[in-house]
């Protein structure tokens, strides 16, 4: 008998991908043939995952103007779909995982009669009745629902109706961050699973080491792959840590050219081509845009957040529900050396960000990972 096939199609972000392969690897570690659709920039982690990699067209940055792009989505979609269906057309999957973004995949499977799962590392407080929300998640979800009409009309000009595209939901859907991390009020059932520990597993890459003697508190930096806000806001937090009596990493994206950024200081390095989780382990605090995987990953290995999100609406609401839960602190409005400066020694110094990352950590790492994953994947296909 030949193997079950397992066809994954998320959204061509890294936060999208990135924690599926744990689950990835274990299904292909177990015999199933799986297939997964992304861009080339993925190619490599898909097939040292186990996978084949069935290749699709990227995506632009999200523009941060806290509008859904729409336009850019639709057209995914349709090239997504263009570019893969001679493929699939002689290779069939038995299930079809879908990110929800990726309305490709749903289209799809609808149009093969396929047994249907989805995925998602953004949280679902859609979902939630908005007088629980704080004051980003309502503007956010108010974003959102400008949109949810524009998506539905497009559906149903593709051959679904009723298409509910922000409230849809399989029989099995995984969410790809720890259960606590979800906004209160938001509405589960049985249906819902969550993969609180995948984010933070990544098997198919090499261990990072650091490279220095431990001296002083070490300060992870990163931005964003959906919002880049470019050279100027590193060279701001060179400025803001340079005398810093520790050591500072610059994650600073697979693009960017490091040379851009002139000479460091000697407490300073740059860290490309390594994925952010894999240096978590060493540091002390994260600054970062408050992005749920990145959150999720903070989470797994206790390190407090300094969240920085330049006034772009959803990060802001991502970081209004990280502070809610005590992950650190949400800096707002126009940021300058000084005031990252002054807000980095003031984490660096209060016991209780730690002690309550500490217990997140213990939360999340008794959440589900891949190989749990993999266990509802298989009980799902059985049915």
């Amino acid at each position: 008998m030949s193997p079950k096939h397992i066809a994954f199609f998320p959204f061509p972000h890294h936060p999208h991908i990135l924690p599926t392969l744990a689950f990835v690897s274990a299904l292909a570690r177990r015999g199933y043939r799986v297939t997964y659709v992304a861009p080339d920039i993925f190619e490599v982690r898909v097939k040292e995952a186990g996978a084949h990699a069935v290749i699709s067209p990227r995506f632009i940055n999200m523009s941060g103007n806290g509008r859904p792009i729409c336009t850019d989505l639709f057209a995914l979609t349709d090239q997504t779909i263009d570019t893969v269906a001679a493929f699939y057309e002689g290779n069939r999957p038995d299930l079809v995982i879908y990110d929800r973004a990726c309305l490709a995949g749903r289209l799809l499977a609808r149009r093969w009669g396929t047994q249907a799962a989805t995925s998602t590392s953004v949280l679902a407080f859609e979902l939630a009745n908005p007088e629980v929300l704080g004051e980003s998640a309502r503007k956010w979800r108010d974003v959102l629902m400008m949109s949810h009409k524009e998506r539905d009309v497009f559906m149903t000009q593709r051959g679904i109706e009723n298409a509910n595209t922000f409230f849809h939901k399989e029989d099995l859907n995984i969410h790809l961050y720890p259960r606590i991390y979800q906004v209160a009020g938001s509405v589960f059932d049985e249906r819902d699973f969550y993969a609180g520990r995948c984010a933070a597993e990544l098997p198919c890459w090499a261990n990072w080491q650091p490279k220095w003697e431990r001296r002083g508190p070490t300060v992870l930096v990163a931005t964003s792959t959906a919002y880049i806000p470019g050279p100027q806001y590193f060279k701001m937090c060179i400025e803001a840590l340079s005398e810093l009596q520790g050591h500072v990493i610059l994650s600073i994206g697979d693009r960017m050219d490091a040379n851009v950024l002139g000479v460091l200081p000697p407490n300073f390095e740059v860290v490309q081509g390594i994925p952010q989780v894999k240096v978590m382990p060493y540091v002390d605090l994260f600054i970062c845009k408050a992005g749920p995987a990145s959150a999720a990953e903070a989470m797994y290995h206790g390190v407090p957040m300094l969240m920085i999100t330049h006034g772009d609406i959803d990060p802001e609401s991502y970081a209004e529900n990280a502070e809610r839960l005590g992950m650190g602190l949400h800096l707002r409005g126009e940021i300058s050396a000084a005031r990252l400066r002054t807000a980095t020694y003031q984490m660096l110094q209060q016991k209780e960000f730690f002690d309550r990352m500490k217990l997140l950590s213990g939360i999340t790492r008794r959440e589900p990972g891949g190989e749990e994953t993999a266990n509802r994947i298989e009980e799902y296909l059985r049915r």
